[in-house]
């Protein structure tokens, strides 16, 4: 059996002054990929509460534009109702004929 694998690693005393110095500069290129992934992290949190915080807000101006939409909407069929319309006719003193109009025709000869 090799036992090579069960003794501790050797410390380089010219590099190293301890062992926990030596595991340091070890683990340094994992620990600058967590840093890295750590910052990708919060700059993509940050860009989607950004755009979630806009989404939010033009919902609500469109909340407020259907609400004006209904409105101007429902004010243009009342006052389009032929009730309303006669009040304003006879408002002006213009009255609505209940015959119709007569036909001019032109015959040939």
């Amino acid at each position: 059996m090799n036992t090579e694998f069960n003794k501790p690693p050797k410390i380089d005393r010219k590099k190293y002054s301890n062992i926990h110095t030596m595991l340091f500069y070890k683990n340094l290129p994992f620990i600058g990929l967590i840093f890295v992934l750590s910052f990708i992290y919060a700059a993509n949190v940050q860009y989607a509460e950004k755009h979630l915080q806009k989404s939010q807000l033009l919902q609500e101006e469109i909340k407020e534009l259907k609400w004006v939409y209904w409105s101007l909407k429902s004010g243009i069929m009342y006052q389009s109702m032929e009730g309303q319309l006669s009040k304003k006719v006879q408002e002006r003193e213009i009255f609505i004929r209940d015959e119709a109009p007569r036909k001019i025709v032109k015959l040939e000869q």
